[in-house]
Order: C-alpha cells, then structure tokens, then sequence
C-alpha cells in the first residue's frame, strides 16, 4: 500500500507518541538543538515545551507545529514561523524509518497548504550541503537554493499569490469559505506524484468528487455542505490547478488521468465508491481500463462523455493548447478578468459568476516556479 500523509494537531496524546518516536528513531541533533550528548531529560523537556508553547498557532511570536502521520502512524514533526506578514519559515524532521518512498516531498506539499492557509506568500527553509533528500525535495517543491556560510542551503518557495480571507466580500453571490466543507487536507503518494485531497471524514457513505480543468476542490464548496452523513473525498488530480509537480515519467494523458484517479482509490482503500463527475468525463476510463472494482455508481453531472468529448465549447482551447506555446498562452488569458469571465471560456460554466478568488486559486499554479511548458 503507498503511505497516505497527513498532518494534525500536537495535544498531549500525540505530543506522547511523537517523543516516543523522537527518542527512538532520530539523531536528536535533527530535532532539538544541542543540549546535551544523546537523548536524555533536557531534550525531552524541551521537545514537550516546545511544542505545548506553540499549541496557539501563528499568534503572539507563536509557531505553528503539527505532527506528520504516516499511514496513521505519527512519524515526525512539520512547524511554521512568521517571519513577515507574507513570509513564513518552515522546519520538517521524520523519523528515519519513515524517509524515502518520496514522503519528503508530500510533506513539502502539505507544508505549502498551510502556508497557503496562513496568507504567506513565501516560504523560507534552512537545510545542509549533505543532506540530499532534502535539497531534492524543496527543488521539486519549487524552491530557488542559494548556499552560505557553509555548509547551510536555503531555499525559497515563492507561493506567488495573495489569498483573500475566507469571507471576501467581494462578488457577493459567492460568501461560501474557500475550503470545499469541514474536511481536512491530505496527501497521499502515488506511482504518478503526490496527490493533494479533501476528505471530509465519517462512516458515512464514500462518495469522491472529481474535477475540471483547470479546477480542484473548490468546485464543490457549495455542495458539500449539503451532504450530511457522506464522507466526500475531493482529490486534486493534475490537470493544471494541481500544486505538486508530477514525476517525469508520469503519464498525463487521458487514460494516464484515469489511471491515476484508480490508483487514488487503492491507495485510500476505498470501497462502495460513487464516484462523480463535472465537466471532465475522464473518469470514465477507469471502467475502460477494467480498474472500476472500487466503483459502484458513477454519476455524470454535466460532464463530456461519449462522442461529446471534448465537448464543441471547449474544441478551440484544445487546438489552441496543441500549439507550441498555445498552452502558455492560454493560463495568460484566463488570469484577465474580461477572458475568463467571457460567456465563451469559464462564464459559461456556472449560471452565477464565480469569484475571482476561486478563479485565482485554480489558474495560479501554472505560474509556480519551475512550470514547464
């Protein structure tokens, strides 16, 4: 099974396990400063202080913490700094039976949610000439690296965009918060790349919500709240408003999308799924593909399928993205708010006027650092 990721708060309980784990399975260098040879009762002291001091979050001088589970398993620690209003400095330890199988990398993922979440606009992380795992993670992650004094590297994440608060008041018809519903944000890891998701949790029935391009969550932040007693899981799949780069090796092609959205569900180890679809009708692969045992309903909302696919409104910006540069050119255009709001691009998707701060979320991503076109 490939390691589902998650980060949650420190209480007592998991304050417990994470010092267990600490003691257990790190060189104590990477996780407290230097008190004392070894493990003993300074480090732990200050282990526990240090993450109870900053249970308030990003307020009063506060840092965020937050511990990493691992397959359920609390297996390290994630913590962000305020350095400016639009800037945050991150720290990450694991435990070393939980490096490798590119967990370092959806870590960086998660971490850049909560940034996200935070305001930031820049993320600022110290590491060391040596340490490999690391360095290629932030690169992947975006991260520009400059060395100095030795043997310290640090990197900067550009997070590009200002994020408005949850209640903008801004095109009133939309005062929904940007999270899809009550669901925690997670990420699990894939043959494909780090897929970042929803999940509202609950023994509820399990329904997964795709998307559209270029679209995530978001498109179901007014449907969510009315479905009482269903556990949505809404995946980010990579079709343009995905914030983690896939492998090289991905493949990204229809029938690679729907490979990916099935390697999801055995990933989660779903079951009795229904799954939905909006305005991409890729999905229906998955059944093409013979990997529909998770699947028990499927339901298609609006969506291309059949001959239909693309459907005619989308056909120019198919042939336009098929030309070199056609893509680029396109992600130019939608962040104009006389193009994507045209009643021939995304306002003819909705009967109300999605907000731009939706839009931004989704169209953004194509502007990170490292973006090949």
């Amino acid at each position: 099974m490939l390691p589902e990721l998650e980060l949650v708060p420190v209480d007592e309980s998991v304050l417990e396990e994470l010092v267990a784990v600490a003691v257990a399975d790190t060189d104590p260098n990477d996780v407290t400063p230097p008190l004392e040879p070894g493990w003993g009762e300074a480090r732990v002291t200050w282990l526990r202080d240090f993450h109870r001091r900053n249970r308030p979050g990003l307020v009063n001088g506060h840092q965020l913490t937050e511990a990493v589970r691992v397959n359920g398993r609390v297996s390290g620690a994630i913590r962000l700094e305020s350095l400016s209003p639009v800037e945050v400095e991150c720290g990450i330890w694991l435990a070393r039976s939980a490096r490798g199988r590119d967990l370092s990398h959806g870590v960086f993922s998660l971490i850049i949610e909560r940034a996200i979440g935070t305001g930031a606009q820049r993320i600022i992380a110290h590491t060391t000439a040596g340490n490999e795992p690391a360095i290629a993670a932030l690169r992947r992650a975006g991260a520009v690296l400059t060395s100095g004094p030795e043997p310290t590297v640090t990197a900067v994440i550009e997070l590009i965009r200002d994020v408005p608060s949850e209640h903008s008041a801004d095109e009133g018809a939309d005062t929904q918060p940007q999270t899809a519903s009550t669901g925690r944000h997670r990420s699990v890891v894939l043959p494909a790349g780090t897929i970042n998701y929803v999940d509202t949790g609950g023994p509820g029935p399990v329904m997964v919500l795709t998307h559209g391009f270029p679209m995530d969550h978001l498109q179901w932040r007014k449907v969510v709240p009315l479905l009482g007693g269903v556990r949505c899981i809404m995946p980010t799949l990579p079709l343009g408003a995905h914030k983690n780069a896939m492998n090289l090796d991905a493949d990204l092609s229809q029938l690679g999308q729907a490979n990916i959205l099935a390697d999801f569900l055995e990933a989660l180890e779903l079951q009795d799924v229904t799954l939905v679809m909006n305005d991409w009708g890729g999905p229906q692969f998955v059944v093409a593909l013979g990997r529909d045992e998770r699947i028990s309903r499927m339901a298609f909302v609006a969506c291309e399928a059949f001959d239909n696919f693309p459907p005619p409104q989308a056909r120019p910006a198919v042939l336009l993205t098929r030309a070199p540069g056609g893509a680029w050119l396109l992600m130019q255009l939608l962040r104009t708010p006389l193009f994507r709001h045209h009643r021939r691009a995304w306002g003819a998707v909705s009967h109300t006027r999605i907000p731009d701060r939706v839009l931004d979320e989704w169209f953004t991503p194509t502007s990170y650092p490292g973006v090949d076109w």
